[in-house]
């Protein structure tokens, strides 16, 4: 094989691996029961103050990773304080749950990562968005959610 036709190969093999559908950073969704056996804790909770650089209370400092303060109203798994930091936008936007909106209620299955702030448990899928009408819990929600989602499967 002479110098052209090789590089005609290699151009050629270089163009059909660039075209391939590259999804090695992609997250796999897990079950329910594997996110809550992975979790350090699971709560409910209202993202609070938010903030990009916490340094001085979440132990590191990048503008790309997002801290919120979540005001703890139900502890579902672990033992957790009334407010915690979690990092609700991640440097890795495929590890990123993007549940940074203040004053939205949220569940979360979470990991401790030892610098005192909290990581979504399967990236951009371990933080559900739980939008509550006036007056009801967010616990009360959820149950609501499930039951209706167990009516619709023929389990009630």
């Amino acid at each position: 094989m002479d110098a052209k036709a090789c590089r005609c190969h290699v151009l050629l093999l270089s163009l059909l691996i660039a075209a391939l559908d590259c999804s090695a950073n992609e997250v796999q969704k897990i079950t329910l029961a594997a996110k809550a056996a992975d979790s350090d804790v699971v709560v409910i909770g209202v993202v609070g103050e938010v903030s990009r650089c916490a340094r001085i209370e979440a132990g590191e400092c990048r503008d790309s990773a997002v801290t919120a303060k979540v005001h703890v109203q139900e502890v579902l798994k672990g033992p957790v304080p009334a407010e915690i930091r979690f990092r609700c936008e991640e440097a890795a936007p495929e590890f990123s749950p993007a549940a940074c909106a203040p004053e939205t209620a949220r569940l979360l299955f979470l990991r401790a990562d030892g610098n005192g702030v909290f990581h979504a448990v399967n990236g951009p899928y371990g933080a559900y968005d739980l939008s509550l009408p006036a007056g009801q819990s967010a616990l009360m929600q959820f149950r609501t959610r499930l039951d209706g989602r167990a009516e619709q499967q023929g389990f009630k």
